[in-house]
């Protein structure tokens, strides 16, 4: 599958787990702990990839959990029930980011 956007950076160019993005934050942090007080820039920057590799893991996470539990809930009588209030609740946020755009 072709990239969407072209990026320089390398490790960006693999396809990771959330487990790996893990342990990625896990080398980052470590490498600004290492620089912190020689190098500032350097430290910085390893921490917003530390926090950007986080945030890719716990939206992999949560992402992976509304799937499975959408999977169980077609499996419920109710589920007709189910899928209009997800409807409304994603109705709901979509308007208020409508919104905050503006």
């Amino acid at each position: 599958m072709p990239e969407a956007v072209s990026i320089e950076t390398p490790i960006a160019r693999q396809i990771m787990s959330a487990a790996e993005h893990c342990a990625a934050a896990e080398d980052e942090f470590a490498n600004a702990q290492r620089v912190h007080s020689s190098d500032p820039d350097e430290y910085r920057r390893a921490m917003d990839s530390a926090l950007m590799h986080l945030r890719i893991a716990e939206v992999m996470t949560q992402g992976s959990s509304l799937v499975t539990e959408i999977a169980v809930a077609e499996t419920n009588p109710a589920w007709k029930s189910i899928r209009m209030n997800a409807a409304h609740e994603a109705k709901a946020w979509n308007e208020l980011l409508g919104r905050v755009r503006r």
